[in-house]
């Protein structure tokens, strides 16, 4: 299976976190990979820089556009949390952009 859209990493990231405790991202990252089956060659394919691996970017871009749009709350340096107003989120299904009211100018 070829590494999904940070988009389509949103949803996961936001199910992850559910819970309301602090995840490592390195933690996060071994979780969603593991609920989106994702095998070893897929998580070590290298962007082209060859310095980053795909899988870890994705995660790295959802995390980032989820932390603008104030679903997340940064705990200290690489430990996150869901914000408590958006727990609920996590469970809907389709892209985080067909929220009602959110578009992607929110964030960028």
């Amino acid at each position: 299976m070829p590494v999904p859209d940070y988009e389509s990493l949103m949803l996961p990231l936001l199910s992850a976190l559910a819970d309301s405790e602090e995840h490592e991202v390195a933690t996060l990252r071994d979780g969603i990979a593991a609920s989106l089956k994702l095998t070893d060659a897929d998580r070590a394919e290298l962007l082209p820089s060859g310095k980053q691996s795909v899988f870890d970017n994705r995660v790295g871009w959802a995390k980032f556009y989820l932390d603008k749009a104030g679903l997340l709350v940064s705990t200290r340096r690489c430990g996150y949390k869901i914000f408590r107003t958006s727990r609920a989120l996590y469970a809907r299904s389709g892209p985080i952009y067909s929220l009602p009211g959110w578009t992607r100018s929110n964030v960028c």
